[in-house]
């Protein structure tokens, strides 16, 4: 998926609104629990079935508060994933780029009844070694009784629902927009920042509510860092035995703009103080699944105060004809500044994908996916054929 790191000044805008996601398909849990990769994910999609999103929600483990611990391995619960692929993007030159590819290091389970952790690593993904961590926590689970369970992570993460409702969801090759870019120059925040700090879950058969703090890893927050910690809560109300959900979010954060952007030694101009505020929803079947969200947000843009606000929607359905084949269809809206369309982008995404081969402890899949994004009137287009194999 590193083919989005272009080097094309004229399409850069589009080529980095399509963040790359992470994949959360891994063979490793498959080899440590003996189960099928069928079990947790919809064929070829990926998608998280019931008990894959019940799986990431206790940590990568069974039982909330139960384990063998004396069958625990490095070598079963540790596995290595390689991603890559090739770019047609009208417009560049060269037309044609192929990526390096992405190697990911990845651990994670249970290491006692109530202690799990997890451990994902990009070898080659920035040469900055903080922002290679895609994900890295300890977590802690209790029972609670009565189906009601206590889960608590520390570490560098995101959130869990933002997690399975788009950022962790490899169908695509792209996290939505919403998720994955800032909406302001001077506060480069964006949803799909890692948190370093901890979050705090009470989840029951059909509710969980959520509430984190932290320091994020990209902005003033991460290289000046203050007392102040960003903080987020959120609620899930599933609604059928397929995990069907709805979902509200809430983010507020704070972001230190310099006079220079960038450069503490310039003195402060202000502190941005910011929100999203987040209605989700997911609807699953056997063969199809149906995601979309709406975001809010606002945050200052001078020192006098002046409130912008932003705004950004997508939806996206996925139709799995076998277990081998099957495609998607995504749309969504990003308006960085709710009174300026201009600056408003919209993003169409098609593909296929199918599984390239599946063993009890290895994968592979292919994604061909074409993607149109519109902005202040100027089309860009691209198609990208996707390699990905798990270990």
């Amino acid at each position: 998926m590193r083919h989005l790191r272009t080097t094309t000044t004229l399409l850069a805008g589009f080529l980095l609104a399509l963040a790359p996601v992470r994949l959360s398909a891994l063979p490793a849990f498959a080899r440590a629990t003996g189960a099928s990769c069928a079990v947790c994910h919809s064929l070829p999609s990926l998608q998280l079935t019931a008990e894959g999103f019940a799986f990431q929600a206790r940590g990568f483990r069974t039982e909330w508060s139960k384990t063998d611990s004396e069958n625990f391995s490095l070598e079963k619960t540790t596995g290595i994933t390689v991603d890559g692929s090739v770019a047609a993007v009208k417009g560049a030159v060269p037309s044609t780029q192929a990526s390096t590819p992405d190697l990911q290091l990845y651990s994670g389970g249970a290491v006692s009844d109530h202690f799990s952790y997890l451990a994902m690593y990009h070898l080659n993904s920035s040469p900055d070694p903080t922002q290679n961590v895609e994900q890295a926590y300890i977590q802690y689970n209790n029972d609670l009784g009565k189906n009601v369970h206590l889960a608590i992570r520390g570490g560098s993460f995101q959130p869990l629902m933002l997690r399975t409702f788009g950022l962790g969801a490899p169908t695509a090759l792209s996290a939505p927009l919403v998720l994955s870019q800032p909406v302001s120059s001077s506060t480069p925040f964006a949803l799909s920042t890692n948190l370093v700090g901890f979050d705090a879950s009470l989840m029951t058969n059909w509710v969980d509510f959520t509430v984190g703090a932290g320091n994020p890893t990209t902005g003033t927050a991460a290289t000046n860092p203050t007392n102040h910690k960003d903080g987020f809560a959120s609620a899930l109300l599933r609604f059928d035995d397929n995990a069907s959900a709805f979902g509200v979010f809430r983010y507020e954060g704070t972001n230190l703009v310099f006079n220079t952007v960038g450069d503490p030694t310039s003195g402060l101009a202000f502190r941005d103080d910011f929100t999203r505020t987040g209605l989700l929803f997911r609807y699953l079947q056997d063969k199809w699944r149906f995601v979309g969200a709406w975001f809010n947000g606002d945050h200052k843009s001078d020192a006098l105060g002046t409130q912008i606000k932003n705004r950004g929607y997508w939806g996206e359905l996925n139709y799995n004809f076998t277990e081998i084949v099957g495609t998607y269809v995504r749309y969504e809206r990003l308006q960085p500044v709710t009174f300026d369309p201009t600056q408003d982008t919209k993003l169409w995404l098609a593909g296929l994908n199918g599984m390239l081969f599946q063993t009890a402890g290895t994968g592979g899949r292919w994604v061909i996916e074409g993607a149109k994004s519109t902005q202040n009137g100027v089309d860009n287009k691209q198609v990208v054929l996707d390699f990905l194999v798990a270990f």
